[in-house]
């Protein structure tokens, strides 16, 4: 957004920023990722409490007292906040209304996020519904997305597509087909042979197990996972 869209002036909040054992939550192994995350546009860490649990799998704690005057302070058009299953992101709602802030939305969350059945269900449609409506605008990763946004009575209108995006010409220009190649053997691979890649943490809620089953039907393709965790 700083290099490509000048015309927005961002500036990111971080509650924190983890160490490597609180990153590695998950994959079961700590990790620090090797490249700046923090460089090339303007961002505030607000709490320096590295340790803290930063998984997802429940409501987090996380919150940070300093955002209610750095988020004022920087005076903002917009504040985008990608849910409600943080304390820091209530905070920041909570600041967005009583200063009459518009907040966007945009997250991974879709029909099949919540209970499935019962009053389980029930509760989180009524809860979900609840904290959209405290939202000006709505952006769609993806088409599970805008379906997510449309059956809990989101207004056409008011959604924009925003979909997770890779950079193709980074990962294509990265190595030569000779070091492809030479990967390729390094990993046991096929040196010709479509390859599927599966990257993320080997949890069930990512259902790395399904790729191998699909895999089995597919005679002309093989299989990378890239990833740690329980799986």
């Amino acid at each position: 957004i700083h290099a490509h869209a000048p015309e927005i002036e961002l500036r990111v909040f971080y509650g924190l920023v983890p160490n490597a054992i609180a990153q590695g939550s998950g994959f079961d192994a700590s990790f620090e990722w090797d490249q700046p995350l923090l460089d090339g546009y303007s961002s505030v860490v607000l709490e320096r409490d590295a340790s803290a649990n930063i998984s997802a799998k429940a409501f987090s704690t996380i919150d940070a007292a300093a955002l209610d005057v750095a988020l004022i302070e920087s005076a903002p058009d917009f504040v985008l906040i990608p849910g409600w299953h943080a304390a820091i992101y209530r905070r920041a709602m909570r600041l967005c209304h009583e200063h009459g802030i518009p907040a966007l939305y945009r997250g991974d969350s879709n029909l099949l996020s919540g209970p499935q059945s019962g009053l389980a269900r029930t509760a989180w449609r009524a809860r979900t519904r609840a904290r959209l409506r405290e939202y000006s605008g709505f952006l769609s990763v993806g088409a599970r997305a805008r379906e997510y946004l449309t059956a809990f009575g989101v207004p056409e209108p008011l959604t924009f597509d925003s979909p997770h995006a890779v950079d193709n010409a980074h990962f294509d220009m990265a190595v030569s087909d000779e070091e492809r190649g030479t990967l390729r053997r390094h990993l046991g691979l096929a040196p010709d042979t479509f390859t599927v890649l599966f990257a993320g943490k080997l949890e069930a809620k990512k259902r790395p197990v399904d790729v191998v089953r699909a895999l089995e039907r597919v005679p002309y393709a093989q299989l990378l996972i890239v990833g740690r965790g329980p799986l």
